[in-house]
């Protein structure tokens, strides 16, 4: 899964006049699209500061003066990151407050109770899930996690509090996610530790514990690479179109909702969007406007004749399915084209990573559509930038771990773009040649033009003279 990405806090060195010699520390971050800049209040020598790194160089004059400073420097950048994960919702004042608390500029008001671990859970999800900027799948997580974490100290017999979140608990409370009924692949473990730092972190910016076990190195869970996806390919997509599903009216509705999601690379939270106002025309070609549920970002898709297609099949009113029913159904359909293919499947249960051979048709689902998407125009030679404003990936390192492709298609990708820049020289080269070759014949037309206007020249000499 795609890593989050946040902003990056940096340590900045501001002069007050052109000529000085010292100048004054900042931390320069981007908070709710706005920028800030945090004084953290102390000057340092200019000839002694590392721009680029954003710290102090060593040197004799300060010693272990500078050397506290860059600790200071560092403290300031994780409390501004840490107070960005543990909660979007503050406002820019509040954000600077935080920082306030937690470099001990102000004392934070103390609360008449602290609430135990589950209370302050309990709370927290209620808040978030109450939030205008409130995502179900979000919310929904904090539940499950604290749904095991409950579970988890009923089978225990014991009461979870702040101060019991140590690596005695991170070591049972792995051994119970790994054991039967559950036995959950490294990677669910992983998630799950990562809500359990956020409620942590968010208590203790609460100042309702000073428990920091789990900020240390290697209390969560590592993650395992994978090997579970699939993508039809181009190839296969045309074979899946023309099969002939007249007579299995919801087979038909479902294959045709698939190509949709390959042609367009768009969620299946999005599907229901596309009508007939979702259609731009620019330049006399069609596109697909659609503001994304999940990211809410606005994305063009170019309307391709297979697309547009099934779009006129239904009227731009596309047919409505649940996503269970969908990706029960596509599986079915997907035997008719793939048949008894077969792929490597990596996956982790228990905590142990174990491979085995297993049916394409399989894993076919509404999100193997978006990955055919991203997969096939890339390996048909799309830049990664112009798939990843459509798929919303914010980096090409989650945009080539999201997608399907193996050596033999990278090596086919690079076949497909060699070739089309070749062709692209060859037709220049034959156009310059045109080119030349079309001057040869003006500066041959010029040049009989003129033995022949000098011919006339000395008939009518030869007139004069007789």
């Amino acid at each position: 899964m795609p890593k989050v990405a946040h902003p990056t806090p940096r340590v900045i060195l501001k002069k007050k006049s052109k000529d000085a010699k010292t100048g004054f520390l900042y931390l320069k971050f981007w908070y709710d699209s706005k920028k800030v800049h945090y004084p953290i209040g102390d000057s340092v020598e200019i000839k002694y500061w590392n721009k680029k790194a954003g710290v102090t160089t060593f040197n004799k004059k300060y010693g272990q003066e500078y050397i506290d400073l860059n600790s200071k420097i560092q403290s300031f950048k994780r409390w501004a990151l840490d107070t960005y994960k543990a909660d979007h919702d503050l406002s820019v004042e509040d954000f600077k407050k935080e920082l306030d608390y937690l470099s001990g500029r102000l004392k934070r008001p103390s609360t008449i109770t602290t609430p135990t671990l589950f209370k302050f859970i309990e709370d927290y999800i209620e808040t978030k899930q109450n939030s205008v900027s409130s995502k179900r799948g979000t919310w929904k997580k904090f539940k499950t996690v604290f749904n095991n974490l409950k579970l988890f100290a009923e089978e225990k017999k014991i009461t979870l509090d702040y101060n019991d979140i140590d690596w005695k608990f991170r070591e049972e409370f792995v051994e119970w996610m790994y054991s039967p009924p559950r036995k959950y692949s490294a990677n669910n473990a992983a998630k799950v530790f990562e809500v359990i730092k956020q409620f942590m972190n968010e208590a203790l910016r609460l100042e309702y514990h000073n428990n920091k076990r789990h900020q240390e190195n290697g209390f969560g869970v590592k993650r395992e690479k994978v090997q579970s996806k699939v993508r039809v390919t181009f190839e296969e997509l045309r074979e899946l179109i023309n099969v002939d599903l007249s007579e299995r009216p919801r087979w038909e509705r479902t294959r045709d909702l698939f190509v949709v999601g390959c042609y367009t690379g768009l969620r299946f939270s999005d599907w229901h969007k596309i009508s007939k106002d979702s259609i731009e025309e620019e330049d006399g070609e069609k596109l697909l406007e659609i503001l994304t549920e999940k990211t809410k970002q606005l994305v063009m898709i170019p309307i391709l004749p297979e697309l547009q297609i099934i779009l006129e099949k239904y009227d731009y009113i596309l047919p409505s399915v649940s996503a269970q029913e969908f990706n029960r159904t596509i599986k079915k359909v997907a035997k008719l084209v793939l048949k008894e293919k077969t792929f490597t499947r990596t996956f982790n249960t228990a905590g142990q990573t174990k491979k085995e051979k297993s049916l394409r048709c399989k894993w076919i689902s509404s999100h193997c559509a978006r990955r055919s998407f991203a997969s096939n125009f890339y390996e048909l030679g799309v830049e990664p930038s112009g798939l990843m404003q459509i798929t919303g990936h914010s980096t090409e390192k989650q945009f080539f771990e999201y997608i399907d492709i193996n050596k033999r298609a990278e090596a086919k990708r690079f076949r497909i773009i060699v070739t089309k820049k070749l062709e692209q020289e060859k037709e220049k080269e034959q156009e310059q040649e045109k080119e030349k070759e079309q001057e040869q014949i003006q500066e041959q037309d010029y040049m009989q033009d003129q033995d022949h206007n000098k011919g006339q020249v000395q008939e009518q000499l030869q007139v004069y003279e007789y």
